[in-house]
């Protein structure tokens, strides 16, 4: 199944080596992007680049 994760690098609420890191290992094909610099309500601060990602994705 298709799956993306998008992951920012400074998200302090889900740290990214506990989860980003870990659901891309545990998804085989999983396309794994992070936002250098993102934190965790990367959807607002990176709004643009995540609807971008999200169009190419689909």
């Amino acid at each position: 199944m298709p799956t993306l994760i998008i992951h920012g690098s400074a998200d302090k609420t889900v740290p990214i080596e506990a989860t980003g890191e870990e659901s891309a290992k545990l998804i085989r094909d999983a396309q794994y992007i992070v936002y250098e610099g993102a934190p965790h309500g990367l959807w607002f601060t990176h709004k643009d680049q995540l609807n971008q990602d999200l169009i190419d994705f689909i």
